[in-house]
């Protein structure tokens, strides 16, 4: 259950959806299997999209061909595009928090992470919102 402060910081964050963007970015994009390569065109469209102009630069690009129920030891390409955040200090983005984990776990432990991300189909599930609480 949400405190009053995660409440009233949630209600006063204003998001980055539809803003112009600055910065750098890191892109992860996953599918499950080889038959979802469709997919893969629809996450790339949804973070240029996300992105919507402005002075961004995307300085790198993961994708893995993997099982969303995977650990985080178990997807390289995930904890690469993670040290690349932390490395240039960079933003991670990810299409849709389905392609990140269904994992309620998982994605709890992602939330308290050292490192900047942004779910583009969920912009307020990202780290510079201070209430975005599983």
């Amino acid at each position: 259950m949400p405190t009053n402060k995660q409440i009233t910081a949630a209600q006063e964050f204003k998001g980055t959806a539809g803003q112009k963007h600055k910065g750098k970015y890191v892109a992860y994009y996953r599918v499950s299997t080889n038959k979802q390569s469709i997919g893969l065109a629809a996450q790339e469209t949804s973070v240029k999209s996300f992105l919507n102009g402005g002075t961004w630069q995307i300085i790198d690009t993961f994708m893995e061909k993997e099982s969303g129920r995977k650990s985080l030891k178990d997807r390289p390409q995930l904890a690469a595009a993670i040290q690349k955040c932390k490395d240039e200090d960079a933003t991670l983005l990810v299409a849709r928090l389905d392609r990140l984990s269904r994992d309620v776990g998982f994605l709890a432990n992602f939330q308290r992470s050292d490192f900047k991300f942004v779910i583009c189909d969920m912009p307020n599930l990202c780290s510079d919102n201070p209430a975005s609480v599983m």
